[in-house]
């Protein structure tokens, strides 16, 4: 039995609001809604932010029938627009900047690629041209002495470059398997992305897939709250937060959610991640960034 409040439908002028209620027993469909929502209406608009909008439009497009949505033709405008725009903030080094005319950053480049990617994939017509310069500096980057690096944050910013090369076809086998000898120097998101990038272009024995899996794991903590296992935070000492490089708690769970779905599908802790990143959203951690990793989650789950 489910009880709604009632609406004193005195206060609201005739034909301008409705109610809509959906049933569903994921607990990520309604945070999707609750995300096309912040993110159609968000006002701000550095490259990250335009990125992420646009990523997200593209999963959205994808979950309209999911999820009972209205066709939305803005979506697609602004898709194209952020395709356009990325020639704009790419520096003369190859790499993409917040801003036309301001530094150029490897983990910004590399989410831009990411999303170029996904445009492509999607139907969306992408300038080769705009991809290539893009393409060079993150190959320069996955080179641990290379300039473009924060200092601090190497190994963070060389996985997602790893991620967004082999998104656009361009395997850097070599680079991969030194990282997959040194996974346990990379913080939980990087080694949740380098456990993927194996899983899809090496064949890995199942005991050693699960223990990576495990190494995820153990640095979740997960609590039984009403009733159910639901993932709660972070290992502080295995996980790297970093604003600089837009490395959050919740982008870190998300990873781990999106690599036990693609590797271990019937792992009984995804759902136990979904209940902790549908808690977490509502709690307040709604930014455009997190908000686009989840939905391409959910568009993928």
């Amino acid at each position: 039995t489910m009880t709604l409040d009632a609406i004193d439908l005195s206060v609201i002028r005739r034909d301008t609001a409705h109610r809509m209620v959906r049933f569903s027993n994921n607990p990520l469909l309604p945070v999707a809604l609750q995300m096309e929502s912040f993110i159609k209406d968000y006002p701000y608009g550095c490259t990250e932010q335009r990125v992420s909008k646009a990523m997200s439009f593209i999963a959205l497009n994808e979950l309209r029938d999911l999820l009972k949505l209205e066709l939305n033709a803005t979506y697609d405008e602004q898709i194209v627009e952020t395709i356009d725009f990325i020639s704009t903030v790419t520096t003369s080094d190859g790499l993409v900047a917040f801003w036309p005319g301001s530094k150029g950053y490897v983990h910004l480049t590399a989410r831009v690629l990411r999303f170029l990617a996904a445009a492509r994939m999607a139907g969306f017509d992408v300038d080769p041209m705009v991809i290539h310069p893009l393409k060079e500096a993150l190959q320069d980057a996955l080179r641990s002495n290379s300039n473009a690096l924060y200092s601090r944050y190497k190994s963070a910013e060389r996985s997602m470059a790893l991620e967004a090369l082999y998104l656009v076809g361009d395997t850097q086998t070599a680079y991969l398997e030194e990282m997959s000898r040194r996974l346990d120097t990379f913080g939980l998101e990087s080694r949740a992305r380098i456990i993927r990038l194996l899983h899809s272009h090496h064949e890995l024995e199942s005991s050693h897939l699960q223990n990576l899996i495990q190494g995820l794991l153990d640095d979740i903590n997960f609590e039984t709250i009403d009733g159910v296992l639901t993932a709660t935070s972070m290992d502080a000492g295995r996980f790297t937060r970093s604003f600089r490089v837009l490395l959050t708690s919740y982008t870190a769970m998300t990873e781990v959610a999106r690599t036990l779905h693609q590797v271990d599908p019937d792992n009984p802790h995804i759902g136990a991640l979904e209940r902790g990143l549908a808690n977490r959203l509502s709690s307040g951690h709604m930014t455009t960034y997190n908000a686009a990793n989840l939905v391409q989650f959910i568009r993928d789950r």
